[in-house]
């Protein structure tokens, strides 16, 4: 097998030109997918189930440790969630050291939950998550030079 020296360079470089391609189009859809997620999860949130939660039970212990989430600490902690004209139920939410401390004190806390997820919730005065408009400026980026791309074929 003999090896062209003089045509080595042609249709290969770092990367081939189609790869390039497929790689700035996916690039450009994924980064169009994260906020069609957040809307799906705002209006999931937005039209949630209002609910009260209390400490599980009188012996329900408090967390031991403690995780940084969002520049606040928070811990997994059982509660029982009493909806609105529902039957109350037990659970475990990731919940913020101050309403854990209310919990722990026999006050309830208001929530509002996705009706078929419990444990995606947001406490009352709680925003709703962002919309990520960084990630829509980057997939309009990533879609300008996929064209871009594609006219200098």
């Amino acid at each position: 097998m003999d090896f062209d020296l003089e045509n080595a360079h042609l249709g290969r470089g770092l990367v081939r030109k189609w790869a390039f391609r497929i790689v700035l189009l996916v690039s450009a859809i994924t980064c169009f997918l994260g906020p069609v997620v957040a809307a799906l999860d705002r209006h999931a949130l937005s039209n949630g189930v209002p609910a009260t939660i209390e400490r599980a039970g009188k012996f329900a212990a408090a967390p031991a440790s403690w995780t940084e989430h969002e520049g606040k600490p928070r811990a997994v902690f059982d509660v029982k969630v009493r909806p609105a004209g529902q039957e109350a139920f037990n659970t475990s939410l990731f919940l913020a050291r101050e309403a854990v401390e209310r919990l722990m004190k026999g006050e309830t806390v208001e929530i509002v939950y996705v009706k078929d997820n419990p444990r995606r919730h947001l406490l009352k005065g709680e925003p709703l998550p962002p919309f990520g408009w960084g990630w829509i400026l980057g997939g309009f980026v990533f879609l300008a030079l996929f064209i871009l791309a594609m006219k200098l074929q």
